[in-house]
């Protein structure tokens, strides 16, 4: 699936969402607040399971986990799935993005002597 494609989807989970959100509580932009909040906490998660498996954690914190890369997967959709819904809510073509900021990379990378 291609990103356009992806943030396509999300949009519509999006619309629904806010559409929800806004007869809740009309006075709370939604299209910023919840997706933000979502994403720190979602960071959150990640960084937990990379602290856990890594035994950073004190030892009686730390749990045992055969299936890291499969959960690391997981916790890091579930990271960009709230990006766009923040991407959505803004009007921003993450494609387009993409495309623009690994341009002002590879200048970046070019004028370096790696």
């Amino acid at each position: 699936m291609e990103l356009k494609e992806l943030q396509k989807k999300i949009k519509k989970f999006s619309d629904l969402f806010n559409k929800l959100e806004k007869e809740r509580d009309a006075n709370v932009p939604n299209n910023i607040i919840f997706p933000y909040l979502k994403a720190v906490e979602e960071l959150g998660e990640i960084g937990d399971l990379i602290v856990r498996e890594f035994g950073i954690q004190r030892r009686e914190k730390k749990i045992p986990n055969e299936n890291f890369k499969n959960v690391l997967g997981q916790e890091i959709i579930d990271l960009m799935i709230p990006l766009f819904h923040l991407a959505n809510g803004q009007a921003i073509d993450l494609e387009q993005e993409f495309i623009k900021n690994f341009e002002k990379i590879d200048k970046r990378w070019a004028s370096n002597a790696y």
